[in-house]
């Protein structure tokens, strides 16, 4: 199922760019020491390396790199996070006093993408399908059925980046 959870990370990400308004030739993600130290195969990438989305969906699809899964989570996940947890604080007449945006841990973190693996799984009518991470290794809780995976499959290779 590893390589089929990519599949969804690798569309998740292609939609979650379009969303955010990125371009994924010229946004760079860093990656952490936590993603370049997941086990597994790997893209070979290392901490404090930066890497546009793009290069990062290569090492993701081509060598099935876990940590190009983890960076690609973290790093949307995190603006995922700026963009809906800002916290505002206005005064009496209507002035900002303060924002804060929620500091989440890796695990939240991780878990903000992980959601929207799940969402999009559930939009193209994958109901027996569920990802509990973004590369796919062995959990309990990551599951689907070859037709449901074959709807993935279809539905990604109608996105030209995706293919």
């Amino acid at each position: 199922m590893a390589s089929l959870t990519k599949m969804m990370t690798a569309i998740v990400s292609l939609e979650l760019a379009q969303k955010l308004n990125l371009d994924i030739r010229s946004t760079f993600f860093k990656v952490s020491i936590k993603a370049s130290t997941t086990p597994g195969t790997t893209a070979n990438l290392l901490d404090g390396q930066y890497l546009s989305i793009w290069d990062l969906l290569h090492g993701l699809m081509l060598p099935s790199g876990n940590d190009a899964a983890m960076v690609l989570a973290e790093n949307f996940s995190t603006r995922l996070n700026n963009k809906t947890k800002k916290k505002i604080e206005k005064d009496e007449l209507g002035n900002i006093i303060q924002s804060k945006s929620k500091t989440v841990s890796f695990n939240e973190s991780c878990s903000l993408f992980v959601k929207e693996m799940n969402k999009t799984a559930r939009r193209y009518f994958m109901r027996h399908t569920n990802y509990a991470n973004p590369h796919g290794l062995a959990d309990k809780s990551n599951h689907s059925t070859a037709l449901e995976l074959a709807y993935l499959a279809n539905y990604a290779m109608k996105n030209e980046e995706f293919r």
